[in-house]
């Protein structure tokens, strides 16, 4: 499957032509988006993929670098455990996989993908979760 990838060397404000300005929201969780907004994608940490593939920001951008990742370790631990960025990325907004067929396909065999694999998760709660992202992703 041939995706669009976008340029890593660019930030999101870049990418999309679009600053949203000073925060105006005094949060960790705000302050940080706005400031991972103006970072080149290529310095993105898989903590920091996770977080705004999460809030649902900049999905267009994010997803098919997520899914690139994914496709080489479905359960890998972007922060907090096994399958976080999975679990973030198939957890996104209904509406974004309506009108991204092609990346929807390639989310969708990700799962499948993740689905024969789940003993390799070394807990129940991790399983739980994955379990969840995937029905959730499926409704």
């Amino acid at each position: 499957m041939n995706m669009d990838f976008p340029d890593t060397s660019k930030s999101l404000e870049q990418l999309e032509g679009k600053s949203w300005g000073p925060p105006e929201y005094d949060s960790h969780l705000v302050l940080e988006c706005h400031r991972l907004r103006q970072l080149p994608l290529r310095d993105f940490t898989m903590a920091d993929y996770r977080r705004m593939i999460g809030q649902n920001i900049s999905l267009e951008q994010l997803a098919p670098l997520a899914i690139q990742f994914l496709e080489k370790e479905p359960f890998l631990e972007a922060e907090y455990y096994e399958g976080d960025l999975l679990y973030a990325l198939l957890k996104s907004e209904k509406a974004f996989w309506h009108s991204h067929k092609e990346l929807k396909t390639a989310a969708e065999r990700l799962a499948v993908h993740a689905e024969s694999r789940l003993e390799e998760l070394t807990s129940k709660a991790e399983r739980r979760y994955v379990t969840e992202a995937i029905a959730h992703f499926r409704r």
